[in-house]
């Protein structure tokens, strides 16, 4: 094995979901905001093919209302998860460790702003590379990049069972990331 790929969300940081804040505050159901966040193109959000400002002016049209600032960013309070950061840690004494991520701006530079990057080798973020997990373009483009061709020999590590299981059907070794003691057995290096 020469590469560990870690996702972000729910796997490096927790209190990542910022929809149900957004929803609280407009003052909507759930499934209301998810429409009218897919009819405002939430895919090419997170895959960088529209701005957050132009996001927002989109779901204001749609919703009725204009949105005077960026909900995204304000509601984002991630926390980091001590095991996995441990992990990583010791995971760098034997491999090289990245992040691939499905994000959009405003949440990148928070985590940015935060340090949470900083223990990373590198960063692929969706809205960066304009592929999004599980669409296998984000897998082939991020081990492009890190001149890899044996797929086999990658670990992929993931809160999302879909996104494991596009990397799998690459042949990339996915590992659907329930907590950091589970975390720890499942990765194919002896840790200490």
């Amino acid at each position: 094995m020469e590469l560990c790929i870690f996702d972000m969300g729910g796997v490096v940081c927790e209190n990542t979901r910022v929809g149900p804040f957004i929803v609280e505050h407009l003052g909507i159901s759930s499934d209301e905001f998810y429409s009218l966040a897919n009819k405002a193109q939430l895919q090419l959000l997170e895959t960088g093919k529209i701005t957050v400002d132009e996001f927002w002016l989109h779901f204001g049209q749609e919703f009725g209302e204009s949105i005077g600032e960026d909900l995204w960013r304000k509601f984002f309070k991630p926390q980091r998860i001590p095991g996995t950061i441990a992990i990583i840690k010791e995971l760098k004494k034997q491999v090289r460790v990245i992040a691939g991520t499905n994000t959009i701006d405003s949440h990148y530079r928070v985590h940015l702003e935060r340090g949470d990057y900083e223990i990373f080798d590198t960063v692929y973020a969706s809205h960066q590379i304009g592929f999004a997990k599980p669409d296998k373009e984000f897998y082939r483009w991020i081990l492009q990049k890190e001149g890899c061709a044996d797929y086999a020999k990658v670990a992929f590590v993931d809160d999302s069972l879909v996104n494991v299981q596009a990397a799998r059907e690459l042949g990339i070794q996915g590992i659907h990331f329930i907590d950091p003691e589970d975390l720890r057995v499942q990765l194919p290096w002896n840790l200490a």
